[in-house]
């Protein structure tokens, strides 16, 4: 027996999204109200220019502390940056933040994460304290270099190997061929490990199955 109840909300339903379909396809069609969007660049609205301001009134930007941090304990770095693998694809650019060099914050950014990514655009080798050292800015992720009796132990490889393969080749402009004794991935998010394979070969990775010491004492790199 057919349940006329059942049946009767079926056909609403079918009625409500027959309509609902309608109307959407109304809303399409009506390239009057559709919204366009463009790579156009435009000044921030009104809303958009008093919020950011607002921040110059929450926060200190005469303080200039974070960004002499920031500078602290560089060595050295290329005037350009640009990282490309073997088929000439860029893997990494520090061109696309020369948007952010020597300019003013404009009204439609925040100024505080305007000055994050200035701080971020800092590139280079730095000394951190004595023994260790990081390269900034040649991916999403730094490299730390640790100077030990036994070589370098790398904490995280950046996402690429043709990242951290010039990370090292910026450490060894400055110290020398560089061994590496260990490798650290702190997580497993591929901006930390990613470019192990520019560091090291699999061949000089030492055999995790042996005891510690055998592994140290074959003069492999760990991880």
């Amino acid at each position: 027996m057919i349940n006329k109840k059942k049946t009767g909300l079926c056909l609403a339903l079918a009625a409500t999204l027959i309509a609902s379909s309608a109307l959407c396809g109304c809303q399409q069609s009506d390239s009057s109200t559709s919204a366009k969007f463009n790579s156009d660049v435009k000044d921030a609205s009104k809303y958009t220019a008093d919020e950011n301001a607002q921040v110059y009134k929450t926060l200190d930007f005469s303080d200039e502390q974070e960004k002499e941090f920031a500078k602290k304990g560089f060595i050295t770095a290329p005037d350009k940056l640009e990282i490309k693998t073997e088929n000439g694809t860029v893997a990494w650019s520090q061109s696309a933040y020369d948007f952010i060099r020597n300019s003013s914050t404009p009204d439609s950014a925040n100024p505080s994460l305007w000055r994050n990514t200035e701080l971020n655009s800092l590139y280079g080798l730095f000394e951190v304290v004595d023994g260790v050292y990081q390269v900034r800015g040649y991916d999403v992720a730094n490299v730390t270099f640790v100077k030990s009796d036994n070589g370098w132990i790398v904490f995280d490889c950046t996402t690429s190997s043709e990242t951290a393969k010039a990370a090292l080749e910026l450490l060894e402009s400055k110290f020398g061929k560089a061994h590496i004794a260990a490798v650290v991935v702190s997580h497993a998010h591929i901006d930390h490990y990613g470019g192990i394979g520019g560091l090291i070969d699999e061949k000089d990775v030492a055999d995790s199955s042996l005891p510690l010491d055998e592994q140290i004492k074959s003069g492999k790199t760990l991880i």
